[in-house]
């Protein structure tokens, strides 16, 4: 795989684990980033499974992994509504907001 799992919670998909030298590890992945796309689908609102699925899918050995991380989310509903805690980033927007995301790109580790 990748070397990551993933979990739903808050309404969001985040990186629980991450295994060290992995290939999501050495893209920049961190704990705690929050997914929002998976080769150019939009997986904000997919189910837990479809995500999984999402990840998993094809048949190339690699995937673009669009990752946003909490600190940033945070500075950037700061910024746009005035209160961290706000709900609903809308996912497009100004060049402020895309330099806040990351897209990585990996292959897949040896083991699939």
């Amino acid at each position: 795989g990748f070397g990551f799992h993933i979990q739903t919670r808050n309404g969001g998909h985040f990186v629980k684990k991450l295994k060290k030298n992995s290939p999501a590890d050495l893209a920049g992945m961190l704990v705690n980033d929050q997914l929002v796309g998976v080769d150019g689908v939009d997986v904000r609102l997919k189910e837990h499974d479809e995500v999984v699925e999402t990840i998993l899918s094809g048949t190339g050995k690699g995937k673009a992994i669009l990752v946003i991380d909490p600190k940033s989310k945070a500075e950037l509903l700061e910024e746009f509504f005035g209160n961290s805690k706000a709900a609903g980033v809308k996912m497009s927007g100004g060049e402020d907001f895309q330099l806040s995301l990351r897209l990585l790109t990996m292959d897949r580790g040896p083991n699939g």
